[in-house]
Formats: structure tokens, sequence, C-alpha cells
């Protein structure tokens, strides 16, 4: 076979190495706008259905009595709910959203909403893969379940913080917007502490 040869115009590199002027970037310059590009995805619809799936699956966890409940059964039980979770919330969004006379029927339009929001599906495996990754390596049930919890209580905690940067906020504001995550993150601990 013949050698790839790059056209004219043609930039390997999707020109983050270039300014817009042609002349040659910095490196570090095209890891920060990397970083910048990378950072302003989170938050869009995908990312943030992805999110509300991992809340779900902590959610279901916590209140989910590990001891009577083997392990196996307490996984397919909470990936189940999971997944009516994100059928019923296609199904309101769509009753919520959908125009009066509006073509196409009700299912076209849950399927196409629930294609859209199936991170939030997504989403909620992580949780439920940790718990049976650490039960499987001798971890007990109720431990593997604490530890997702505090994760997820550390991605919400972000989350406040992606927010509150992408708005603007500085300074104490900040700090008010990242707590906001971190007190989402406390109420899924508390279920886990008063459930049990």
């Amino acid at each position: 076979m013949g050698e790839m040869i790059d056209g004219p115009g043609d930039d390997v590199t999707g020109g983050a190495d270039r300014r817009a002027d042609g002349s040659a970037r910095p490196a570090d310059s095209a890891r920060s706008e990397w970083l910048r590009s990378t950072w302003s995805r989170v938050g869009t619809s995908n990312a943030t259905a992805a999110l509300y799936g991992s809340v779900v699956s902590a959610g279901l966890l916590s209140v989910a009595d590990e001891d009577v409940s083997p392990t196996p059964g307490l996984l397919a039980g909470t990936a189940g709910a999971l997944v009516v979770f994100w059928l019923a919330h296609a199904y309101t969004q769509v009753l919520g959203t959908r125009p009066d006379n509006a073509s196409g029927s009700l299912m076209s339009h849950m399927v196409h909403t629930a294609g859209h929001d199936f991170p939030l599906v997504l989403g909620g495996l992580p949780a439920l893969a940790l718990v049976g990754a650490a039960v499987l390596a001798g971890v007990r049930p109720d431990t593997a379940v604490m530890v997702v919890i505090l994760i997820t209580g550390v991605v919400l905690t972000v989350g406040g913080y992606v927010f509150g940067r992408r708005c603007g906020a500085r300074g104490w504001d900040l700090v008010r917007e990242t707590l906001t995550g971190s007190l989402l993150g406390a109420g899924i601990l508390v279920l886990e502490i008063f459930a049990h």
C-alpha cells in the first residue's frame, strides 16, 4: 500500500498546536485548551444523566439491606430499579414536555427520549460493578456500599465545584456551589445510616 501523505491544510493534531494565525502554540497552552474543552463538556445533558444515574444507584444501594439480600440479588434488584427509573424518567419527560398536537406517537417520543437519556443507566453501573468487584475480593457488602456512597459524595462535590466554576463563581460563592453537591452526597450517606 502507498504511504499516506497529509495534504495542504490537513492537520493531524486537530489544530491544537496552532494559533489562529497559524503560528506554533506552546505545548502547555495546547494542554490548557484541551483541559478547558474537556471541562466545558462536563454538565452536558449526557454527563448530567450519567451523574443522575450514579446518584440513583447510590441511593438505592443506601437503603438496601446488604445482610438480608445476597449481593447478586442486591445488584440485580438495584440494576432493575435503575432501568425502571430510567424508563419512568423518559415517560414523564415526554408527558411533561410534549407540545399539544405534536406529531408522532407517545412511544416514538419516549424511545427517542430514553435513547438520549440512556447515560442515566450507564452512570449507575460503575457503582454496581464496584460493589460486585469488592465483594468478590472479600470486602463485606455493607463496606462496599459505604465506599460507593462516599465516592458518589466526592463526585457530587466535584460536580458542584465544576458547575460553580462554569457559572463564574469565585470565593465564597464557589464554596456555596461546591457545598450544594456535598450536601446531596451527605443526604445519601444519611439514608445509609438511618436505613440500617
